[in-house]
């Protein structure tokens, strides 16, 4: 596999990687009713919440 192809498979790869994300998060949020991101993230990270959910905002 040469440089180019390796590229291009990385980058097709990583692309389906973030819309798999994006799509679960959406799906995610819809099925629990958090549409903005504090009760996203609260429900999200469960019992974690007081620690994870402060992290990821600084």
């Amino acid at each position: 596999m040469s440089d180019e192809e390796w590229k291009r498979a990385t980058h097709a790869s990583l692309t389906e990687l973030y819309a798999l994300f994006f799509w679960y998060g959406m799906r995610y949020a819809y099925k629990h009713k958090t549409y903005d991101y504090r009760s996203f993230s609260n429900s999200l990270y469960g019992r974690t919440r007081p620690l994870m959910s402060n992290l990821y905002e600084i």
